[in-house]
């Protein structure tokens, strides 16, 4: 030691070492431990202190060993801790921590496809490349309104306007099936709860990946999407998590990837159609539900939380009805077979009280609460509940019944409010009275009051051409301008027919 004694002065200096485990580079700045020359500390004891103070020999003692404990080096430290084992992190904390510094491009209130990822925060600066809707990355820090990320092999800055952070990353992964569980055992169950002795309703085979719905309360399961209208439950333990996004890419590669994206939609729209949806008898009616279908383009168990600025709660199902109209699918559901489907949200909860939380849950379904005006926001154990009703075998029937029903009543609309009889017109204010009935009623009134009359504009030749301008000049509409264009181009099909 030097000559030099540590000297632990009574409790104020203890005070200030709750733990050795917890001793760092910042403990020793402090000067809580006070190192004397040991003859100063003999001459200057008085003989009133050394009767009162414990032995020399003992403090000296007490001190050196104290002394060896806690005056290590910073290296010493920093081996402790290298030394140290770090606690075994399971597979569902391994891939939560994966999100804590992820960001994903979320582009519902724009009309883009990707965002630019540019050398410095400036439009003006160098563009190092791109991400696409749903891609992912890394956040590295903020400045100002800009991130600093890496995705993949590229890095630079990007809007935070155009970025989710925090949970509603892997809500979004989840509700866009970004995240899978590929089996690493063979013949694993797919239960209907999340525990072991519960009812099968199929099998998940060895090296098949399948979309991950939603992870239980206990943290043991998770719940895969088994084939497009049957889910379950699965052990983590048999699973590999993944999560299946787009990192940045090259101009040439995002290029590529939208073709190839634009392709698979397609054919997933075409097989969804030909597959679940009947022929109505009526080929306006099968146009408007084809055109719609490519614009909403959900799937029978999509249930999802406000992700764009005018929504205020869920958006449920295969055609993305919107709140009082998404709890009046759930409702006619519940109707239809309520012990069934009690049971159905039963088996998204666990534990004792799962049943109770069930019954409450169907109470509120088949209530008279109206989740628009009070906002109603949903649990991740809710959502899955509602994604049990709607992938039944009842949620399906009434969504390809309830399609058909509500473009049925927005013809009705057209026709008996406007008197459209040009079936081009009516498909164009279809799609838009889906998006929203009263921008759609405006928009219509507008292009009637241009013409001078319905009957005028239903013959005009450049009716379909004024409307579609109409709409993209509209607030809500134009905000939306692939969709528009698609439509336009549809309908346009039906004028050539």
């Amino acid at each position: 030691m030097g000559g030099l004694t540590v000297l632990l002065v009574t409790a104020f200096t203890i005070t200030a070492f709750k733990s050795v485990n917890k001793f760092n580079k910042e403990s020793l700045k402090n000067n809580n431990v006070v190192i004397i020359d040991e003859e100063a500390f003999l001459r200057d004891y008085t003989s009133k202190e050394k009767d009162t103070a414990i032995s020399y020999d003992n403090m000296l003692s007490t001190s050196l060993s104290l002394a060896e404990t806690i005056s290590k080096t910073e290296e010493d430290v920093k081996e402790d801790v290298k030394d140290t084992p770090d606690k075994k992190l399971t597979k569902l904390e391994k891939y939560r921590a994966s999100l804590e510094n992820m960001g994903m491009v979320d582009l519902s209130d724009y009309d883009d496809d990707s965002i630019t990822i540019y050398k410095k925060p400036s439009k003006k600066s160098k563009e190092k490349g791109y991400l696409a809707d749903g891609g992912i990355m890394t956040i590295v820090e903020e400045s100002g309104k800009w991130y600093k990320i890496k995705s993949g092999h590229i890095k630079g800055y990007v809007r935070k306007k155009y970025v989710l952070t925090g949970d509603d990353v892997e809500e979004t992964l989840l509700y866009d099936s970004d995240v899978t569980a590929l089996m690493k055992k063979d013949n694993i169950y797919v239960t209907g709860k999340p525990k072991k002795d519960s009812t099968s309703v199929g099998i998940a085979y060895i090296d098949n990946e399948y979309p991950i719905v939603a992870f239980s309360e206990n943290e043991k399961y998770a719940m895969i999407e088994r084939t497009e209208t049957i889910t379950g439950w699965v052990p983590i333990s048999a699973i590999k998590i993944n999560i299946d996004a787009p990192y940045a890419m090259t101009e040439d590669e995002l290029e590529d990837y939208l073709i190839e994206m634009d392709f698979e939609e397609q054919e997933a729209l075409n097989d969804y159609l030909n597959l679940v949806i009947d022929s109505t008898g009526d080929g306006l009616t099968d146009s408007i539900i084809t055109l719609i279908s490519n614009n909403e383009s959900g799937d029978y168990k999509a249930a999802r939380n406000p992700k764009t600025s005018g929504e205020k709660t869920i958006t449920v199902g295969a055609w993305q009805w919107y709140g009082e109209n998404a709890h009046g699918i759930l409702k006619q559901i519940c109707n239809a077979d309520s012990d069934k489907a009690l049971k159905l949200i039963e088996s998204a909860y666990s534990g004792r009280k799962a049943h109770k939380k069930a019954k409450e849950l169907y109470k509120e379904i088949t209530g008279g609460d109206n989740w628009e005006s009070d906002r109603r926001i949903f649990t991740n154990t809710e959502l899955i509940a509602i994604k049990n009703l709607l992938g039944s075998d009842q949620g399906v029937n009434l969504q390809n019944s309830r399609i058909q029903s509500d473009i049925q009543a927005k013809i009705k609309v057209a026709v008996s409010s406007y008197s459209l009889s040009n079936d081009a017109l009516v498909a164009y204010f279809c799609d838009m009275f889906w998006q929203n009935p009263k921008k759609a009623r405006a928009v219509m009134d507008e292009c009637i009051d241009h013409f001078g009359s319905a009957r005028k504009f239903c013959k005009a030749d450049n009716a379909l051409k004024y409307l579609h301008k109409q709409a993209l000049e509209n607030s809500t509409f134009g905000k939306y301008g692939k969709r528009r264009k698609y439509t336009y181009a549809f309908c346009k099909g039906m004028l050539n027919k």
